[in-house]
């Protein structure tokens, strides 16, 4: 038993030194594959400037470019650089935060020499950190970290940022935020508790492709405060996509909420838009990210040929662009909103009739609805009245104008009132316009 036991364990020994020379090219493959997709998007460049390596690991230092073009066209001819110092330690043991067994960990680090030439943080911080270790199935976990930074004018501010994720099973999540920013030029505007979420049923090459998965994000800021506006508390921005695999139709949803506003005497609560666009197809979008991976900036007119190319690709999908929810309350009461339309079958049209505002008016399907409070429309259609006529609000002829306003709109059934509530419905097909029984031409 003490024999098997000691040939056990020096085999376990033998494995743990014999085994990192082989991690070591497997991870020596990952980063230059690494290096070559970076180099595979227009306007942006790597190289490994140095590699020292070890039986159990390795320091490479990695330059990466970005021509401004890509940013802004306006700014052509100039580079922003960048260049990184990975510590690598090879497995199959490790002795990371994240773990200890698996195939590597990796330390990257940005000091950002240049950047300090306008950023002022800790003199002995690197302006960024990444810490990743992959398991020994190659499912990875990670950790990233800013620290405090400010502005060489003392205009900007921000504390530190920190994020953690994993990427394993075709699946990316990954959270991460920081506490405050203050920006002050002509205002000062400050965030609070600003959070990053990433929920994505995608590996990094579909991420990169441009193309559509399952997946949802968000960006959550507990309060936006400016002197002297106002106030924004609990933002959040959302954005959900899909991809039918049968169909290889896909989906995104955006949706913006604002749970309340304090701006110039203007509040309101629980504001909510929801936005979305179904029925795209796929494979145009990824034709227009090989696209745009080759050509650092796109003129108009390849735009334009793109799109005349998979106009008819776009339009045989039948798209559709909703609105799904818009609704929000004041001191006045509270609204709803919806719409739903989408394009009738139509072959063949070319981007010059699209341009031509007649053919969306002749061509799209329009269902809209419209809810508010008696109180809501009463108080918005007297700002609006009070307006055109130069008089206070509160004047009795600014209610009576406002008074006839509305009740001419109920006896041209525009609108109706049931239980202190106002509604209106809007149906357009074929240039004709209806609300609820008025039929009227668009065009």
């Amino acid at each position: 038993m003490k024999k098997i036991l000691g040939v056990s364990a020096l085999t376990l020994v033998a494995a743990c030194l014999i085994a990192p020379k082989f991690i070591a090219n497997e991870y020596q493959s990952k980063l230059t594959d690494f290096i070559d997709n970076i180099n595979s998007e227009a306007g942006y460049s790597a190289k490994i400037e140095s590699t020292e390596s070890s039986w159990f690991g390795s320091t490479s230092k990695v330059l990466v470019e970005i021509d401004t073009t890509t940013i802004a066209p306006t700014l052509q001819g100039k580079k922003l650089s960048a260049e990184f110092e990975l510590d690598t330690q090879f497995g199959p043991l490790l002795f990371a935060p994240q773990g200890v067994i698996g195939l590597f960990s990796t330390d990257v680090k940005l000091k950002g020499d240049e950047q300090r030439h306008y950023l002022n943080w800790s003199a002995e911080t690197p302006l960024y950190t990444l810490s990743l270790i992959s398991n020994l199935f190659g499912d990875l976990q990670f950790a990233d970290y800013i620290p405090a930074f400010s502005n060489k004018a003392q205009t900007l501010s921000v504390s530190e940022y920190s994020g953690h994720g994993k990427l394993a099973n075709d699946k990316l999540i990954y959270n991460g935020g920081f506490k405050a920013a203050t920006a002050s030029e002509q205002t000062t505007t400050t965030l609070q508790n600003v959070t990053l979420n990433l929920d994505l049923d995608a590996d990094w090459a579909t991420i990169r492709s441009e193309g559509f998965y399952n997946g949802n994000m968000g960006l959550n800021i507990e309060q936006i405060t400016t002197v002297p506006q106002g106030e924004f508390d609990k933002l959040a921005v959302t954005l959900k996509t899909k991809l039918d695999d049968s169909t290889q139709l896909g989906s995104m949803q955006i949706g913006y909420a604002i749970k309340k506003i304090d701006v110039d005497g203007f509040q309101a609560n629980d504001l909510n838009l929801v936005t979305e666009l179904n029925n795209l197809d796929n494979q145009v979008f990824l034709d227009y990210g090989q696209l745009i991976k080759e050509s650092v900036s796109l003129t108009p007119n390849q735009q334009f040929a793109f799109l005349q190319q998979h106009l008819d690709t776009l339009l045989a999908g039948k798209p559709e662009f909703n609105i799904v929810e818009f609704s929000g309350e004041t001191k006045d009461g509270k609204f709803t909103a919806n719409l739903a339309s989408h394009l009738a079958d139509i072959k063949n049209p070319s981007i010059a009739e699209m341009n031509d505002p007649r053919f969306w008016l002749y061509n799209a399907i329009v269902n809209a609805n419209v809810k508010m409070d008696q109180t809501l429309l009463h108080s918005a259609v007297q700002h609006y009245v009070a307006k055109k006529m130069y008089a206070p609000l509160n004047s009795p002829e600014v209610k009576q104008q406002s008074d006839i306003l509305i009740d001419s709109l109920v006896q041209q059934g525009i609108i109706k009132l049931e239980n202190n509530n106002y509604s209106t419905q809007f149906h357009a097909e074929k240039g004709q316009g209806k609300i609820y029984d008025l039929a009227f031409p668009l065009m």
